[in-house]
């Protein structure tokens, strides 16, 4: 089954509302939806590489400068 689609925004949106957890791949496929931890992992890759988000360490997300631009674009 497909994983259901979900917008860098949404992403953004759940990485900040859950600001300072330990988002671990599997944390994030349950707050997005998705089954497949590797679905989420090639998102977060994606938006790392174009920089809308940065990892502190191994569990921490953030969203970046221009992530927030993004953010705000959408509302």
């Amino acid at each position: 089954m497909a994983e259901r689609k979900t917008t860098n925004q949404e992403i953004l949106d759940i990485i900040k509302k859950h600001k300072g957890e330990n988002l671990t791949v599997r944390r994030m496929c349950e707050l997005v939806g998705y089954t497949s931890s590797s679905t989420m992992q090639a998102r977060i890759n994606e938006m790392k590489d174009r920089g809308l988000i940065k990892i502190m360490r191994k569990t921490t997300i953030e969203v970046t400068d221009r992530g927030e631009k993004i953010m705000h674009k959408g509302k």
